[in-house]
């Protein structure tokens, strides 16, 4: 399985009070969209906008939008 670049939007969940305590939780929300699809959905803004790609079946285009969300992944996983 490829690297997803783990959640595309998280979150961390609110402090919780105990008495005159305060405890912080640090949780992060995984549910969602990965980094990875949120590329893809970017990509695919840009590879199905452009005339290229009008006689392209959606398969071949959808494929091509996670090859350049992978590309964006590798090269930030460089930096």
């Amino acid at each position: 399985m490829k690297p997803d670049g783990g959640p595309a939007f998280p979150h961390i969940v609110e402090p919780v009070a105990y008495g005159e305590n305060t405890v912080t939780i640090k949780t992060f929300t995984y549910g969602g969209m990965t980094l990875r699809d949120y590329f893809a959905a970017a990509a695919l803004t840009g590879v199905a906008g452009s005339g290229f790609w009008s006689e392209t079946p959606p398969d071949a285009t959808a494929k091509a939008a996670y090859q350049y969300a992978d590309a964006m992944l590798d090269e930030r996983s460089r930096t």
